[in-house]
């Protein structure tokens, strides 16, 4: 029996610790950035994005009075198909996007798979999320309820 490609892409292709690449409307740029897979709440993603610009990040944390593990390095290679240093952003949560939305933009060619982060990754993503004063509490709560998970 074949599957259908839309259930295929919904239960293999997107997962939470997975990195997509595409173009967002909500990023001031049409250049395509690396979104990660924090959590999926029904047909609702729960993602943040990876820079490359670790200096300039970090002087705004510092001048925000942010935290510094808000700021998470992911190492290039293996799993996650990096070719740089990228850091992923843990202050702004994008949770508008839902399965419909990114199957669209893969089905379309505007998204492609690259990767997995490492389970240390995803740890320290989880935590520099729920370490945030600009995520939303609602979502703090659901990455904690997600977190306190992969600590059992």
């Amino acid at each position: 029996m074949d599957l259908p490609s839309s259930l295929i892409i919904k239960s293999v292709v997107f997962q939470p610790k997975g990195l997509y690449k595409f173009s967002s409307e909500a990023l001031n740029t049409d250049e395509p950035h690396y979104f990660l897979i924090v959590e999926i709440e029904g047909k609702l993603f729960y993602m943040v994005v990876c820079t490359s610009q670790f200096e300039k990040k970090k002087k705004y944390l510092a001048y925000a009075g942010i935290d510094e593990s808000t700021l998470v390095w992911v190492k290039p290679g293996g799993d996650n198909g990096l070719t740089k240093d990228s850091f992923v952003n843990c202050n702004t949560v994008f949770s508008h996007y839902t399965i419909d939305d990114l199957e669209t933009k893969l089905l379309a060619g505007a998204l492609t798979f690259e990767g997995h982060i490492s389970d240390s990754e995803y740890y320290q993503v989880m935590n520099g999320i729920i370490n945030s004063p600009t995520v939303d509490k609602g979502v703090i709560t659901i990455v904690k309820a997600k977190f306190d998970k992969f600590n059992e």
